[in-house]
């Protein structure tokens, strides 16, 4: 060392100048080649947006592999090795205020720097979403709540009118229940077959009602009759006074049909004795006619001549005599069709007096 500091003094002033430059360019170019960094940022201290995602700018080496912590980042760099670019991390920030280191290899030169990463929007905007989700839970709870308070009423009474109002509360819910809709489509089938039967009440009733109206008689009214009394009392208000109609027409129609009866029967008794009166009559005159002609063939003096002997007063004289009987009466005296004639005519008859009247 003495020796070559010996020797260096030796030269001149020119020759040491050239010398000592010449290291100093080799030691800069070594030094400058041994420090320069793989990568660096224009700012360390970084705002994040409400998603996580920030943006980063610098230069880094082009043939550098860059790791932000520990997650492998392909820069987008230009010809002169600089970036601008967004920065997505896998994991979710758990910090507002992170250090997220950066470690820039290549072969076995690193550079490692640190990046100060404020997470505040995003703390924010998941406070804000946590807070937007108890609302729409909150909204979701209560239109629930309220369709299945209206889903009770139309179970409880399956009326097209309830249905409707529970559908309007279900399509409120913001996320389906399909608990709730279950029980809409149960409740809607239910009010759906009873439409149906009732429907089917409502055509009976208007075809035997029709029918009672066509041929009013009291077994089409009284089925009209319990058809109607089967339907609601607002549907029977339709039909009140259409029934009312039929009732009066019939009750008119029977009670002409019981005038009617009662005239012909009048008219047949009063004929039946108009036509018995005839009879008797035709009857007496032919008895008369026919004593006389058993007079007139009678032999004379049978009786002796006090049975013939007749007088004026036998002539006024009336008695009861029948067709075959042998006596004459005073009053009808046992069996036989009595009728009248005179006394002058049983003597002549050669009839004997009743014991029995006389």
């Amino acid at each position: 060392m003495k020796k070559l500091l010996k020797i260096f003094s030796s030269w001149s002033k020119k020759k040491k100048f050239a010398v000592l430059f010449g290291i100093f360019i080799v030691l800069g170019a070594f030094l400058s080649g041994f420090s320069k960094s793989l990568i660096d940022f224009e700012e360390t201290k970084i705002r994040a947006n409400q998603d996580g995602v920030y943006f980063v700018a610098g230069n880094a080496d082009k043939n550098a592999t860059v790791q932000f912590d520990g997650e492998i980042i392909s820069l987008n760099l230009d010809n002169g090795g600089k970036f601008e670019q967004l920065i997505t991390p896998q994991k979710s920030p758990t910090e507002k205020i992170q250090e997220v280191k950066v470690i820039a290899k290549y072969k076995d030169k690193e550079t490692e720097r640190t990046l100060e990463v404020d997470n505040s929007s995003y703390f924010e905007y998941q406070e804000k979403l946590k807070e937007e989700k108890r609302k729409e839970a909150q909204r979701q709870k209560e239109a629930e709540d309220d369709a299945i308070s209206k889903l009770k009423e139309v179970e409880a009474n399956p009326t097209r009118n309830n249905l409707e109002i529970a559908k309007s509360f279900v399509r409120k819910i913001p996320q389906e229940n399909s608990d709730i809709t279950d029980r809409l489509n149960k409740a809607t089938k239910e009010v759906e077959d009873r439409e149906k039967e009732y429907k089917a009440k409502v055509d009976d009733a208007n075809s035997k009602l029709s029918l009672a109206e066509k041929n009013p008689t009291k077994d089409t009214i009284a089925a009209a009759d319990s058809a109607i009394n089967s339907l609601s009392e607002d549907s029977k208000e339709n039909y009140s006074t259409r029934l009312s109609n039929v009732k009066e027409k019939y009750a008119k129609q029977e009670k002409d049909n019981a005038d009617k009866v009662a005239k012909e029967k009048a008219q047949a008794e009063q004929a039946a004795k108009t036509q018995a009166e005839a009879d008797k009559k035709a009857q007496a005159e032919a008895d008369k006619q026919a004593a006389q002609e058993q007079a007139a063939q009678a032999p004379q003096g049978l009786y002796g001549a006090a049975d013939t002997d007749v007088n004026s007063e036998d002539e006024n004289t009336q008695v009861l005599v029948t067709d075959t009987g042998k006596k004459y009466h005073t009053h009808k005296c046992g069996n036989g069709n009595y009728y009248p004639a005179s006394l002058a005519e049983a003597k002549r008859r050669h009839l004997q007096p009743c014991t029995k009247c006389y």
